[in-house]
């Protein structure tokens, strides 16, 4: 079990995830996640949406579209500070709608943040002065 938090506390939440469902970490590169989290990279830990139970506040929810890609996000954060808590991809998007992506900054236990990322996205949006984290497979796009 895995717990997060948005900055000013007002939204809570849990992950209930197995070893073998274990949390899985990457790092996009794309500029919808730079404008989501205002660095150059968001570093997203990937979990089934039944996985996730909100246990205090509310969250506000945003649709946007990918602005290269074409697919709909739906960003959900602290309607209080604005944290971004997590986002679900919608329509032609490629990852499954029933997978959402958690704000890795979010979590309270920051063990999914000690692992390296399994991959880095979008890669051909590098920052040039970002390097290659080792032994993460490296993807031009979402796959």
């Amino acid at each position: 079990m895995l717990h997060g938090s948005c900055l000013c506390g007002t939204v809570r939440y849990a992950i209930d995830i197995s070893d073998e469902q274990a949390a899985e970490p990457l790092l996009c590169h794309c500029r919808v996640c730079r404008k989501i989290t205002g660095g150059s990279t968001s570093h997203n830990v990937t979990i089934p949406s039944s996985a996730f139970t909100l246990q205090s506040g509310e969250l506000k929810v945003y649709q946007a579209k990918h602005f290269d890609e074409g697919f709909k996000l739906w960003l959900h954060f602290c309607p209080t500070c604005g944290s971004p808590i997590f986002a679900g991809l919608t329509g032609n998007s490629p990852a499954p709608d029933d997978q959402v992506f958690i704000q890795g900054g979010t979590l309270d236990d920051t063990m999914p943040l000690e692992s390296t990322p399994v991959a880095e996205l979008n890669v051909k949006y590098r920052l040039s002065w970002v390097g290659q984290i080792q032994d993460a497979e490296q993807r031009q796009g979402y796959s």
